[in-house]
């Protein structure tokens, strides 16, 4: 059995020892503290920390903070008409140059069957017969009349001929009485051209040329209106080797130029011829 004051004693002892333990605990986590300095992790975040903290930039850190390289959307191309643009509109020379066509240069259309329009023999006075008729006259027949026969074709060229016919009456073997008082001979003919300006082209070039044909003496005259227009010529010529009377009407209807020329012996049949030529003009 232990004493009293004994036990009493083995409670101060403990209880000493356990404070001696406390404090060198404490003493120890001051020394750990003291050694192990981590204030800096709570402490402001000022530029001499971060100057004793951070490293200085390298040239390895420069494109991290630089500004973004261009892209396509910030700076796009100059704006112009992209090259498939180009084909859009065909160039001039894309185009070639178009063949002359054979309208350019039209043959002339051949007209026929104008014999039709001419006097007959039964227009014409008693006793005369139809000595030649061409249906179909070319362009050289027109102008083999005249001295300058190629030129006289270059011009019917010009004024688009397209085809004529002609008739040629006479009295057969006239007597004196008949040369005296009658109507010798007709010619009629009838050209068809590619205007109405044409034909009145042609009038003009007729009646100027029958003026100084070689053996006709005509002189212009007065005629009433036939056709569109209408002029006529009257004097002498020379027909078979005998001086005559001669009476020249010309008569433009639209794009037709008809000639009458009236022959007679030592009487005037001016007016004869007028009256043939109106009965073939009328409708």
């Amino acid at each position: 059995m232990i004493p009293h004051h004994s036990e009493r004693s083995r409670r101060s002892a403990s209880a000493l020892l356990g404070r001696l333990r406390l404090v060198a605990a404490i003493v120890a986590i001051g020394l750990l503290a003291s050694a192990c300095d981590i204030s800096w992790l709570t402490a402001p975040f000022d530029d001499e920390a971060q100057q004793a903290v951070a490293p200085s930039p390298t040239a390895t850190h420069a494109p991290a903070t630089s500004t973004p390289l261009p892209t396509a959307t910030m700076f796009p191309m100059p704006f112009s008409t992209p090259a498939v643009h180009a084909t859009a509109t065909p160039k001039a020379t894309a185009t070639p140059s178009p063949t002359p066509q054979p309208t350019l240069t039209p043959t002339p259309v051949r007209v026929t069957g104008l014999a039709a329009l001419l006097p007959t023999v039964e227009d014409l006075p008693n006793d005369f017969q139809l000595d030649s008729e061409d249906a179909d006259l070319t362009a050289a027949e027109v102008a083999a009349e005249a001295d300058n026969a190629p030129d006289y074709v270059a011009k019917l060229s010009e004024w688009d001929y397209r085809g004529g016919a002609s008739r040629q009456f006479s009295l057969p073997d006239p007597g004196f009485s008949e040369f005296i008082s009658k109507l010798l001979g007709l010619q009629a003919t009838v050209l068809e051209f590619g205007s109405a300006e044409q034909a009145q082209q042609a009038l003009a070039f007729q009646y100027a040329y029958a003026q100084q044909r070689p053996g006709w003496d005509l002189h212009t005259t007065d005629v009433e209106a036939l056709g569109d227009s209408s002029m006529a010529l009257t004097g002498s010529a020379d027909y078979q080797g005998t001086t005559v009377r001669a009476a020249v009407i010309f008569v433009q209807q639209g794009a037709r130029l008809y000639r009458f020329v009236g022959i007679s012996g030592a009487t005037d049949h001016f007016d004869t011829t007028v009256d043939i030529a109106k009965q073939t003009i009328a409708p």
